[in-house]
């Protein structure tokens, strides 16, 4: 049986961690809140990252320094999956530097409340390789909890971590589209608990987003969709697309936020 190591047990390496206990493959951890260690990660062949990549708003880059040290303490030649959101060609560029291991990107979409739900149960199931990697990334997939065949892929790395952000910034743009369909409705003096119920009606818009108020506050943020949109506008423009509109939508939402004395922190809402 492969020997699985996990670095990182947040929300989301701890998920990754009880599925594996109860699959017995015993997982070697490591996360550096005091639980086990680089020693004891390196005894594994294939080794889950995920860490942290916090974004900075003002140059508008993802920190890969947690990435680059977790890769830096492992030896020998292993399989890395990464699962923290990276930005596309990440894993590639890993793949160039590393040459002793063999990459992989396998997108994570969770949850927080409900990451290990969301993680045995998944809507969809992709793998992203390398030239490299390719061989072995039909191994990693045998390994991870199963999902509808239609959307179980192997894909280039590439493709695996433009998923991840367009994932979440399509459901962001929804969260901000209902929002403005509600200061609409509420100007016009019309009721939007009926309008969101209609709208909902309609199996290609759905549910999901259109209750404008969450916990306490109105509009997106949290340790996702603020990083995540901005990422893919940067990401945009330095491709030569015009990123102008979504943009312009994330700067409404930050507006929106700062309304009610919130700012996107790229952490957990506070005040301001």
């Amino acid at each position: 049986m492969m020997k699985i190591g996990i670095i990182g047990l947040g929300f989301l390496g701890g998920s990754m961690d009880r599925y594996f206990s109860e699959s017995g493959f015993s997982p070697l951890r490591y996360d550096k809140k005091g639980i086990g260690s680089p020693e004891e990660v390196n005894k594994a062949d294939a080794v889950f990252v995920c860490v942290n990549t916090p974004y900075d708003h003002k140059t508008g880059d993802i920190d890969l320094s947690y990435i680059e040290s977790a890769v830096k303490s492992l030896g020998g030649s292993k399989i890395v999956i990464f699962r923290s959101t990276i930005p596309p060609g990440t894993t590639d560029d890993f793949q160039k530097r590393f040459l002793q291991h063999k990459f992989l990107f396998n997108p994570e979409f969770l949850r927080a409340k409900f990451a290990y739900e969301d993680f045995i149960k998944p809507p969809r199931q992709v793998v992203g390789f390398t030239e490299k990697s390719k061989d072995v990334a039909g191994d990693i997939l045998e390994i991870l909890p199963k999902a509808p065949e239609e959307y179980t892929k192997i894909v280039p790395a590439h493709s695996a971590e433009i998923i991840k952000y367009a994932a979440n910034t399509m459901l962001a743009v929804k969260v901000a589209l209902a929002n403005k369909v509600y200061e609409i409705t509420e100007a016009a003096g019309a009721d939007y608990d009926e309008v969101k119920h209609l709208l909902g009606a309609d199996n290609r818009i759905g549910h999901w987003g259109l209750d404008v108020m969450y916990e306490d506050f109105r509009g997106y943020n949290g340790t996702c969709f603020p990083k995540d949109v901005r990422t893919l506008v940067s990401r945009g423009k330095k491709l030569g697309v015009d990123m102008k509109w979504l943009e312009a939508l994330d700067d409404e939402n930050i507006a929106l936020l700062a309304r009610q004395g919130l700012m996107p922190d790229y952490g957990h809402p506070k005040k301001i």
